[in-house]
């Protein structure tokens, strides 16, 4: 720990009404107190939200849109017309020239998950172009080969030159050391798993939390693997499963809305599932859209087990120790799963879920409850003493200027 207060720039993460930007953040906070005491964090996230409250009064935030038609992509373009391959970050510019490091946050924004990659990599160029360190922060980095050979070897050339890549699993440690990207890479986990939970109000749920209920986190993005995009399938696919969840266990189904964000809101989707079931007077309750992420980890924290299609729900779920089946559609979260428990064996992909397959998987946690809860709170020590290994790596880069 160090008696110098430290600026740190963190950026490309989303919107908190995505609970597990929000974990990243919080837990990004724990780890940079724990390794460097007070510093100053200015945030520019990417999520358009700009009306939210701060996370934490230590944090600067700001929120920008990077979309088509934001003021960013409009200058980012029209600098491409006039030959000149950089993003224009007005706000970053506010900020970089005095702080001493950059973060970028976001757990995935490295891969192809959400298409172009040129906004993230924009963001290496502004920094190295101010001299400041950059560091990839607990995140999933790759794959790159979609589009071809040559585009891999474009990206890894830029990561080569970063400060450092701080990756959340072995897949990705992995993936880079097989395109050639390895002496700036240190394996950690994610920043999440060291989030702390926090009881929520009493009056903050208008409904018990008995504790053999069964958590469940689902979303329309999930539409896209599962029912090739139909998402009212999706929601009547969701509704049978968790009536069948009830009948089988006669347990009540908490449903967990962990992002919120347009155009794929847990809430909206989750809502529909709890109005078809309402009819039939099944105990399903949906939690409200106050709960900020903290306090939906202690609600799951609470549960007989969980299942989730979000990362960070289970996240949220396996740093409280409860079962978790994971519904699976890339490849951190299977990567996620192989480095809790060497196995795949609570996961679901995408084609295989039916209310069957899920009962089936339920059934597993359930009766193996005490031996999972038993590995998942032997695993979390290390687990988390990773995570703030980040900390480590960060104060000896704010030091030397090396990783």
């Amino acid at each position: 720990m160090t008696n110098e207060k430290h600026r740190i720039l963190c950026v490309g993460n989303g919107s908190s009404l995505n609970r597990g930007c929000e974990a990243i953040t919080r837990g990004t906070l724990e780890i940079i107190r724990h390794a460097l005491g007070s510093a100053e964090i200015i945030s520019v996230d990417h999520g358009n939200t700009p009306d939210l409250p701060p996370i934490d009064p230590d944090i600067t935030q700001h929120s920008i849109s990077v979309s088509r038609w934001s003021r960013t992509w409009f200058m980012q373009n029209t600098l491409r017309v006039l030959g000149i391959e950089k993003t224009w970050f007005p706000v970053v510019g506010k900020y970089i020239r005095d702080v001493d490091a950059v973060l970028a946050l976001g757990g995935d924004n490295y891969s192809m998950d959400y298409g172009s990659l040129r906004v993230h990599l924009a963001h290496i160029d502004y920094a190295q172009a101010k001299n400041k360190p950059f560091v990839i922060w607990g995140g999933s980095v790759g794959p790159f080969d979609k589009r071809g050979a040559e585009y891999e070897a474009y990206v890894a050339g830029k990561l080569r030159g970063i400060t450092a890549i701080l990756a959340r699993e072995d897949a990705t440690v992995e993936y880079l050391t097989r395109i050639g990207v390895s002496d700036n890479v240190r394996r950690v986990t994610d920043p999440a798993f060291v989030m702390e939970p926090v009881e929520p109000r009493c009056e903050a749920i208008p409904f018990p939390i008995p504790p053999e209920a069964i958590g469940f986190n689902f979303s329309s993005l999930m539409a896209r693997y599962v029912t090739d995009g139909d998402v009212p399938a999706c929601i009547q696919l969701v509704a049978e499963t968790v009536q069948k969840l009830v009948t089988e266990f006669d347990r009540p189904v908490i449903l967990v809305p962990h992002s919120q964000k347009a155009p794929s809101d847990d809430y909206v989707f989750l809502d529909q599932v709890r109005q078809i079931l309402a009819t039939g007077g099944a105990p399903v309750y949906l939690l409200p859209r106050a709960l900020n992420a903290a306090e939906m980890k202690w609600v799951i924290g609470q549960l007989s087990c969980f299942a989730g299609a979000r990362m960070h729900s289970t996240i949220a779920s396996f740093s409280s120790a409860v079962p978790t089946l994971s519904f699976s559609y890339s490849i951190k979260s299977v990567g996620l799963n192989r480095d809790i428990f060497g196995h795949e064996t609570y996961m679901l992909s995408p084609k295989d879920i039916t209310p069957e397959a899920v009962i089936k998987k339920i059934r597993v946690l359930l009766q193996d409850g005490q031996d999972i809860q038993h590995h998942l709170k032997t695993r979390l020590p290390e687990v988390k003493e990773q995570a703030f290994k980040s900390g480590i790596y960060l104060e000896k880069i704010l030091r030397t200027g090396v990783l």
